[in-house]
């Protein structure tokens, strides 16, 4: 009867009941749990067991134990390091724009880069057209602006919904509660001169171990800050949406090398010795849960925040005026500079390819690249092409004129197929005649 008496008060019922005729008191007690925190297997860990010789280990295990606490330490603060390096993080996308600018005043509307279709290169680049071979590189860009900014091709303005800025603010802070809970935990070992180890527990701790296990937390929590900042700032300047996610993933992998190290490389002995510990029970209260709580909530709140206002919103803003310069305004027109005359002379070129209406020349090629029966040539003529013989006579040929080509055949070249013309048995003649009526 007395332990049930205690089991009762232990969750808040009252046990002071009275008579009918007597007063009554309510005793409550403020409802608490434990949860159990266990050591964790990592290089971390390692040096909690440092010293004591009640584990069966041997003097090179604890050696190169130590030396692994070094390694890694050394590994995630070179991992910190090289994130904060400009080579690492890259260029600002500011500089981008410079660039957008050069390219659409000096190669864009080119002539040159005119296609068969009559389409510019900047209407194809901008477009998605997957047959470039030309500005692959502007192309990419748009493709991963748009991805980023959750855009249509010839959207200019913010989108709504923008899937690299909502990836790019969920961060992890799952490493710094980690910590936080293992220094609580160790934070409830009594400390005394002495650390007592018995039955794989600490009874007691050594001040001068729980200083050592304050330093490991406190270069834990350094790192993780540094990761944290450098992360963001590095990806922050990832557009690509594939790029993030993985860049994301292998952030994350740099805060697991201790895990690595420890089930790759810890001598089994220290690990089995660290697994075997037993967990350390650390009280929550209902308060205690709440406020833990809020903290989290505030922490991610204010985390995201300053994320999305001090890069992402500055970045999606770059985004777009680099969007404006390689692909905004007018695209529907190429120039040409006639050194001759001194003067630069502009085409008007289509909006935009139609694949399903093929020019003169894409009708030649369609019916000359020989993939199919149908797109073979003959055996004596090509269907829609006049040969040249070598590339000088081709040079010729593109820059001649009607009255040059009618200077060639003075003739109707319809009564050359006809049986009666004296040049109905020139065989050179024929496929010439069969190339221009073709072609008509």
């Amino acid at each position: 009867m007395h332990g049930a008496n205690v089991r009762k008060e232990a969750i808040g019922i009252d046990t002071n009941k009275k008579n009918s005729y007597g007063s009554m008191s309510t005793v409550t007690t403020e409802e608490e749990t434990s949860t159990e925190v266990h050591f964790e297997e990592s290089a971390w860990s390692i040096p909690i067991l440092a010293a004591i010789v009640d584990i069966d280990v041997g003097l090179f295990d604890r050696l190169f134990a130590g030396l692994l606490i070094l390694l890694n330490f050394g590994m995630q603060a070179a991992f910190s390091w090289v994130l904060l390096t400009d080579a690492f993080i890259g260029e600002s996308f500011e500089t981008r724009v410079e660039s957008a600018k050069i390219w659409r005043t000096s190669v864009a509307h080119d002539y040159k880069y005119l296609d068969l279709a009559d389409t510019s290169l900047v209407s194809r680049v901008c477009s998605g057209d997957g047959a470039l071979i030309l500005s692959t590189q502007q192309a990419t860009l748009i493709h991963h602006i748009n991805s980023f900014l959750g855009l249509e091709k010839a959207q200019f303005e913010h989108s709504i919904f923008q899937p690299g800025v909502g990836l790019n603010s969920d961060q992890d802070l799952n490493e710094f509660r980690r910590i936080w809970l293992q220094l609580e935990a160790a934070w409830t070992i009594p400390r005394r001169r002495r650390t007592r180890f018995k039955n794989n527990s600490f009874i007691s701790m050594s001040r001068g171990r729980f200083a050592l296990l304050l330093v490991t937390y406190i270069s834990r929590t350094v790192i993780a800050s540094v990761l944290l900042a450098a992360g963001i700032l590095w990806l922050a300047r990832t557009t690509s949406i594939e790029e993030l996610m993985l860049n994301a993933v292998a952030l994350n992998a740099i805060l697991d090398v201790d895990e690595f190290l420890f089930s790759g490389m810890t001598p089994i002995k220290i690990q089995h010795a660290i697994q075997n510990l037993k967990p350390i029970k650390v009280k929550y209260s209902r308060a205690r849960s709440q406020f833990e709580s809020f903290v989290h909530m505030v922490s991610l709140i204010v985390l995201v925040f300053l994320a999305y206002y001090l890069l992402l919103v500055p970045l999606s803003d770059t985004m777009l005026a680099v969007k404006n310069e390689l692909c905004g305004g007018d695209q529907t027109f190429v120039v040409s500079y006639n050194s001759d005359s001194q003067q630069t002379y502009g085409l008007m070129t289509k909006e935009t390819r139609d694949y399903s209406i093929l020019s003169v020349s894409e009708i030649a090629v369609q019916n000359h690249k020989a993939t199919s029966p149908a797109t073979t040539p003959g055996p004596n003529v090509p269907t829609y092409l006049t040969m040249s013989g070598n590339k000088d006579l081709f040079i010729g040929d593109l820059s001649k004129s009607m009255a040059e080509e009618a200077a060639v055949t003075p003739f109707c070249i319809e009564s050359v197929t006809m049986p009666g013309n004296p040049l109905y048995s020139d065989a050179s003649m024929q496929m010439m005649a069969a190339a221009r009526i073709q072609t008509a």
